[in-house]
């Protein structure tokens, strides 16, 4: 593989300070060899020296190269105009990066493999659900050419915000390579990142961890598509007990089929909280890169502190939220709850443990189909703009209809955007 050059090579051999400046020819500029001793150069055939904020002294009394002479010595074109006298056009002169210098390094990145200014990074997701990760790759500059999506309410969802984005919709089992390919417009390698997220109830805690759960083998058709389009990369996710107990054993069969496909893979437990996710949500994140790529994969770095609940909602658009009934004991049971805690704790018998009234001052918790978020300091359920604040999905982004249940359960079971989105940035300043 050609490793490509950061930096420009020298595109010639150095400019006479005098085929610039021809008033110049044979004038002499002091230098200085060592401090306190002077020594003059012959500007023929030669560079002149740095250009600094007090511009180029030459031999005798006390003279210096004029402003017009500088910035032609400096790479600016004869029409630049500089705002002040020449004493401030000599310091902006010396103080600045050449231009020509700076074009050289620019021409050499925009060849680079990153920088194709014709062509955006290219997405496939699978296992798509209403967006999440769709979005993130949007806010990333990728350009999607298929998401595959078997649940009604989940691609309804979907083609309300990506119209433009074709949808397979049905079972993944059934879609061939070949149909992929044709459907997004593409040949076996040329696609950047294969994306997918299989479905993780048979994995997760707040599930009943079943190791015969027929969805836990579902990354196996992933896996398949994987070796049919060839991507540069691709992209899983998933939660942290795949990786525990007796499901640790489908974690690593996932890695040895997904390197039995020609990648190099690396997994690891990513918090979406430090992505800009105002949520405490743990996720497994495979990163793998085709081998004959020769790049190996990684995962991006905590991008900053976690944005708390009040941060979050403030200002919020408002929509109307589920009320708790007033005489109910549910009601008198959250007004025991404070903020933070859980409604169990005030429970007798310990029901209600999936009730949790959150805090301003901390990030969320995880946002999952079963559980029940409510406002940090008024006795209702979280509104549905405000929990899509929580899950970094953006105030503009639409459900179809106004079953509240079923949207909470999308946005419980999506990859949060803006955590997608630096996974995607990462891959695209250092993978592709």
């Amino acid at each position: 593989m050609v490793m490509w050059k950061f930096h420009p090579l020298p595109a010639s051999k150095p400019i006479g300070a005098s085929s610039v400046v021809p008033e110049l020819k044979g004038k002499k500029f002091i230098t200085w060899r060592v401090k306190g001793k002077r020594d003059t150069l012959t500007m023929s055939g030669v560079p002149a020296p740095t250009i600094a904020s007090t511009g180029i002294p030459l031999e005798g009394r006390k003279a210096y190269a004029d402003v017009n002479g500088l910035k032609l010595l400096s790479g600016f074109p004869r029409d630049f105009k500089f705002v002040g006298g020449a004493r401030s056009a000599v310091r902006q002169m010396g103080n600045c990066v050449p231009p020509p210098m700076m074009a050289a390094v620019a021409v050499n990145l925009s060849r680079g493999p990153f920088m194709d200014s014709t062509r955006q990074p290219t997405v496939i997701s699978t296992f798509s659900g209403c967006g999440g990760s769709s979005l993130g790759y949007k806010m990333a500059g990728f350009r999607e050419l298929l998401a595959v999506e078997w649940d009604d309410n989940a691609v309804a969802t979907f083609r309300l915000n990506f119209p433009d984005v074709p949808v397979y919709h049905g079972d993944i089992r059934k879609l061939s390579g070949e149909e992929c390919m044709e459907l997004a417009g593409v040949e076996s390698g040329e696609l950047d990142v294969l994306d997918g997220s299989p479905p993780c109830q048979g994995f997760s805690p707040s599930g009943n961890r079943e190791f015969l759960d027929r969805r836990n083998q579902l990354y196996m058709e992933f896996a398949r598509l994987l070796g049919e389009l060839r991507p540069r990369a691709f992209v899983m996710e998933n939660v942290p007990g795949l990786i525990s107990g007796a499901m640790k054993t489908i974690y690593l069969d996932m890695l040895a089929a997904f390197r039995e496909k020609g990648y190099v893979v690396k997994g690891q437990i990513l918090n979406a909280m430090y992505y800009g996710v105002p949520q405490s949500r743990r996720r497994v994140i495979v990163v793998g890169v085709r081998s004959d790529l020769g790049i190996k994969p990684s995962h991006p770095k905590p991008e900053g502190k976690p944005i708390t609940v009040g941060e979050a909602i403030l200002g919020a658009p408002n929509h109307p939220c589920v009320p708790v009934g007033r005489d109910t004991m549910r009601y008198h049971l959250l007004e025991q709850t404070a903020p933070g805690m859980c409604a169990k704790d005030h429970h007798p018998k310990g029901h209600f443990f999936t009730w949790f009234r959150l805090s301003n001052n901390k990030p969320g918790n995880t946002v999952i189909t079963g559980t029940y978020q409510f406002h940090p300091t008024e006795n209702r359920f979280m509104s549905e703009p405000e929990e899509k604040r929580l899950c970094s999905f953006s105030d503009d982004f639409r459900f179809p209809d106004d079953r509240l249940r079923v949207h909470h359960e999308q946005m419980g079971n999506a990859v949060p955007p803006n955590l997608m989105r630096a996974i995607a940035c990462h891959l695209k300043d250092k993978i592709l």
